[in-house]
C-alpha cells in the first residue's frame, strides 16, 4: 500500500505486508526522480536503482543477514513501489481518481 496525498488516495500494490518497506523505498524513490523534473529518463533511473537495491541485498545475503531468495521479491516491491507513486502523481496531475472508476464497473 502507497499512502495517499494531497488529492490522491492510497494505490493497493497488491505486494504482501512483509515486503512494505520495499515499496516505501520505491515510492520515496519516485519522489525523488520527480523532483529531478526530467534530467533522467525514469526507465534509467528505475533500472539503476533497482539494480543497486539488488545488489546492495545481494550483498547483505552473502554475510548472511538476507534470505537470499528474497531480492527478487524485494526488487519488485520496490518497483511496484516506484511505479505506483508514479501512477498515483500522473493520476492526481490529470484529477483521475482511480476509486471513481472502481465504483461505477
Amino acid at each position: 500500500m502507497i499512502e495517499g496525498f494531497d488529492n490522491a488516495p492510497p494505490l493497493d500494490t497488491g505486494v504482501p505486508a512483509e515486503l512494505q518497506l520495499f515499496v516505501d523505498l520505491g515510492a520515496t524513490g519516485a519522489d525523488e526522480w520527480i523532483d529531478l523534473k526530467g534530467a533522467v529518463r525514469l526507465r534509467d533511473y528505475a533500472a539503476t536503482q533497482v539494480s543497486a537495491l539488488a545488489n546492495e541485498l545481494t550483498a547483505i545475503a552473502e554475510e548472511g543477514d538476507f534470505e537470499r531468495h528474497r531480492v527478487q521479491a524485494s526488487s519488485e516491491a520496490f518497483v511496484a513501489g516506484l511505479l505506483g507513486r508514479v501512477q498515483q502523481r500522473l493520476f492526481a496531475a490529470l484529477g483521475v481518481n482511480p476509486r471513481d472508476r472502481q465504483s461505477k464497473r
